[in-house]
C-alpha cells in the first residue's frame, strides 16, 4: 500500500481547515474534533498545518491539551521533517522546536533527520536553528550518510563551512566508506573541496570499493579539483579495488586534458601494459586521448602488445573448459584509428619506427605511405 499518496476521502474537515490555513474553521473544529485523528498516509492535522506552513492553524492545534506534537506518519515523518521537507517558513519550524525536546532528532523510518534535509537543500537559517535546539549534527541515515555528506553532495560549500565549524566529523565514512570529501569531489564542487581540505588527515583516503577523492575527482571530470588535490599532495598510484589507477579512469569516461596530466605525474612502471588496446576500443575511442599516448615517452613497446582471446565452453559436471583462439593485436585495431587521423597517426608510428614491426593494410583508409 502506498501511503505516501493523498486519498481526499480519507482526510477529515480539521485536517482540510489547517491545510488552507482557514483559521476561524480550524479553532472551531478543534473544540469537538479529535485532533489525532489520521488520514490514508497517518497525517493528522498537526501535519498538514506544518507542511502546509499554515503557521497561524499551527498555533492553535498545537495548544490543545490533546495534541501530540511527536506523532510520525507511516512513512515516520514528524510534523518537524514535514515542515523541513516542504521548505515551511522560519517560524513554523521554531515553533515546533520551541514545542518539544528533542524533536529535531527524531528521524524518520530511512534515519533521515530533519539537519539532513535543510543541509542538502542548503537552508543556513534552518541548519542554525536545528543545531540551537540540539540537532545532532553527525546524525547519519540508512546509508550512512551525516548531513555533512548530504552537503557535500550537493555542492552546499556554505552548509559544509557551518557543519564542520558546528563539530562536524570530515572523515566520517557511510555504508560504502565514502567521506563527505570523496562526495564533493564526485559532485564536482570546489568551494566544497577547499572547505573540507583543512580538516581532512589523509587525502588518499580510500572508500569501500578502494576509490580515493582523485578518483572521483576524475570520474567527473573536474580538471579544476583534480589540480587541487595533485597540489595537495593526492597520490595518482593508488589503485582501486579493481586495480585500475585514476590515469585508467581518466581515459575510460574519456577526459583528455586530465589524462594528460595524470599521464606526466603516473610512473610508466605502474600503467597498465594493455592501456593502448582499452585506449583504442571503438567504446573508449577518443582521438586526443590516443594523441597523448603517442606523443609520450611510453615508448615503441607500449604499442607494440597483445590481447589474448578466450572462447569459454559449456560448462558439462561443473567443470568449464577455455581456450585462447589466438590473438588480438594492435594489427586489427589500428584501421579503426587510422580511418580517424589516418596521416596523424601514421607520422606517430613512423616517429616511433613502429611502422615495420607491425603490419597495416592501410589501403583501407585510403592513405599511402
Amino acid at each position: 500500500m502506498d501511503f505516501s499518496a493523498f486519498n481526499p476521502l480519507s482526510s477529515n474537515s480539521l485536517s482540510l481547515a489547517a491545510r488552507i490555513n482557514d483559521v476561524a474553521k480550524v479553532k472551531r473544529l478543534l473544540k469537538k474534533q479529535n485532533p489525532d485523528l489520521t488520514d490514508n498516509r497517518g497525517w493528522t492535522c498537526l501535519h498538514e498545518a506544518a507542511a502546509n506552513d499554515s503557521y497561524e492553524s499551527l498555533e492553535l492545534i498545537i495548544k490543545h491539551p490533546n495534541i501530540r506534537v511527536t506523532d510520525e506518519t507511516f512513512e515516520g515523518h514528524t510534523a518537524l521533517y514535514l515542515a523541513c521537507i516542504k521548505r515551511a517558513s522560519i517560524r513554523t519550524i521554531k515553533l515546533l522546536l520551541e514545542t518539544v525536546d528533542e524533536i529535531a532528532n527524531i528521524v524518520s523510518i530511512e534515519m533521515v533527520s530533519p539537519l539532513h534535509i535543510a543541509s542538502g537543500q542548503g537552508r543556513i537559517d534552518v541548519i542554525q536553528m536545528l543545531l540551537d535546539y540540539g540537532a545532532y549534527v553527525d546524525v547519519q541515515d540508512f546509508d550512512g550518510d551525516t548531513p555533512l555528506h548530504d552537503a557535500a553532495f550537493k555542492s552546499r560549500s556554505e552548509v559544509v563551512n557551518l557543519l564542520l565549524h558546528a563539530g562536524a566529523q570530515p572523515e566520517k565514512r557511510n555504508e560504502k566508506g565514502y567521506t563527505p570529501l570523496h562526495l564533493a569531489c564526485f559532485a564536482g564542487c570546489i568551494e566544497a573541496v577547499i572547505e573540507l581540505f583543512p580538516f581532512v588527515t589523509d587525502v588518499d583516503l580510500q572508500a569501500g570499493n578502494g576509490e580515493t577523492a582523485l578518483m572521483l575527482a576524475t570520474q567527473r571530470g573536474s580538471q579544476t579539483i583534480v589540480e587541487y588535490l595533485i597540489q595537495n599532495k593526492a597520490d595518482p598510484h593508488i589503485t582501486n579495488v579493481d586495480g585500475d589507477l585514476p590515469l585508467n579512469i581518466a581515459l575510460v569516461h574519456g577526459h583528455s586534458d586530465i589524462f594528460r596530466i595524470l599521464l606526466s605525474l603516473t610512473n610508466k612502471e605502474k600503467i597498465k601494459k594493455d592501456m593502448i588496446i582499452v585506449a583504442c576500443k571503438p567504446y573508449y575511442f577518443n582521438m586526443d586521448i590516443i594523441t597523448t599516448l603517442l606523443e609520450s615517452d611510453l615508448g615503441p613497446d607500449f604499442f607494440n602488445i597483445e590481447e589474448i582471446l578466450y572462447v569459454k565452453f559449456e560448462k558439462i559436471d561443473g567443470i568449464m573448459a577455455s581456450v585462447a583462439t589466438g590473438a588480438h593485436t594492435l594489427h586489427e585495431l589500428l584501421p579503426y584509428t587510422l580511418a580517424c587521423e589516418p596521416m596523424q597517426i601514421l607520422k606517430f608510428l613512423h616517429d616511433l619506427n613502429l611502422l615495420d614491426r607491425i603490419s597495416v593494410d592501410v589501403s583501407v583508409v585510403g592513405v599511402d605511405i
